[in-house]
């Protein structure tokens, strides 16, 4: 609602590492590894970096834990 309503950006975590060209992320999710906190703030980072500051952003599957929350 918040999208539609408002014009928010929405990211999804598992959305941007399917959809990443990182070599070390295509690598991980090849062989079915977990994506630690830090590979996964620089993948979000990167996609925060490309929106407007002012835009309005909603995570969607982040933060999973106080790693994350804190980052």
């Amino acid at each position: 609602m918040l999208i539609k309503r408002y014009g928010w950006q929405w990211l999804s975590t598992g959305h941007l590492l399917r959809e990443s060209s990182d070599p070390e992320v295509l690598k991980r999710m090849a062989t079915g590894e977990l994506i630690d906190d830090e590979l996964t703030a620089k993948v979000l980072s990167r996609a925060l970096t490309k929106i407007d500051k002012k835009t309005k952003v909603v995570l969607d599957g982040y933060p999973r834990n106080t790693h994350q929350a804190e980052w």
